[in-house]
């Protein structure tokens, strides 16, 4: 998924990534995919031979959860590894997200042969600039109705949305919209066999989950300013022609972040980790025209003088 090679040009300001070896990672065993332990007593080696307070060769990360909730208190400066040089962020993390970070070079060729695809959308010729569009990640899925956190800030309907977008620019900025949406979510609770199986059954229907796939569906098919915009989605499913089929959902999600990373526009919403986290990325990028959608329009995400971008809320 990672381009290793471009990650270890960093060095050492950033920690070089290796390949597992036996004799430099001796805490770890990779069959069982665990680190070794005494019986009721401290971490050990393989030969059983020294104890360790915790193991270091390799370093455990934990769990997931665990991780996200550290890292979250990092972001609001609350951990030894913030506050570095004037700055929230560590260094090197700055540096990650300024661009140590990247898809490996396969995948990167797919995301341009995707992007260039665009150029003839429409009937219209190719040329050698490169495709410019707005990335909007409009998080209406039924799960985000449900979501019990930040409710003043949520926008649930995709209608209000292009709304707000279309009053913000009446005349459209770029000619192409990328939306990552979690489509096969939304079509779970809002799609006409559904609909009609709940209705069947006497079922409450989620008819803003029904209302909202048929606006993305109008705008994917009809496109946005009437027509004058094309709305595209990539992710799972662009992959499937490629070698990254079996593993499409995860490379998929990986390509729509970078996607989004270089719009030209960004709109998002503040209740999403994931538009918090491309946002941050784009602060660092220079990709600066940045903004959020909340109940009563578009706003500015990130303010020119902004020395560190604000971290996740909710």
């Amino acid at each position: 998924m990672w381009d290793i090679p471009h990650w270890n040009s960093y060095y050492p300001r950033l920690p070089r990534l290796v390949s597992f070896d036996p004799v430099a990672h001796d805490q770890f065993n990779p069959k069982t995919r665990k680190w070794y332990r005494r019986p009721g007593g401290n971490w050990t080696d393989v030969k059983n031979e020294t104890t360790y307070s915790e193991p270091t060769r390799p370093k455990p990360f934990g769990r997931q959860h665990h991780n996200l909730g550290i890292y979250r208190r990092y972001t609001h400066g609350k951990t030894p590894y913030a506050n570095v040089d004037g700055h929230i962020r560590n260094p090197a993390e700055i540096l990650m997200l300024n661009g140590a970070l990247q898809p490996n070079p396969r995948l990167r060729e797919i995301i341009n042969e995707k992007l260039s695809s665009l150029q003839h959308s429409g009937g219209s010729a190719s040329t050698n600039k490169p495709v410019e569009y707005m990335t909007l990640h409009a998080r209406i899925e039924p799960d985000m109705q449900r979501h019990p956190v930040c409710r003043d800030k949520k926008v649930l309907k995709l209608t209000d949305i292009f709304d707000f977008i279309q009053k913000k620019w009446p005349d459209p900025p770029v000619n192409h919209i990328f939306m990552p949406i979690n489509r096969k979510f939304l079509e779970s609770e809002g799609s006409e066999d559904v609909v009609q199986n709940l209705q069947k059954k006497n079922e409450t229907v989620n008819w803003i989950a029904v209302e909202n796939l048929r606006a993305l569906n109008k705008a994917h098919d009809e496109g946005l300013w009437n027509g004058r915009v094309k709305v595209f989605e990539f992710g799972s499913n662009a992959l499937m022609d490629t070698e990254y089929a079996e593993v499409s959902s995860t490379a998929g999600a990986l390509m729509n972040f970078f996607i989004g990373v270089g719009g030209r526009i960004f709109i998002g919403s503040e209740v999403s980790s994931w538009s918090s986290t491309l946002a941050v990325m784009r602060f660092y990028r220079n990709n600066t025209e940045t903004y959020k959608y909340l109940p009563d329009g578009l706003h500015e995400w990130i303010e020119l003088g902004t020395i560190d971008p604000p971290a996740f809320q909710c």
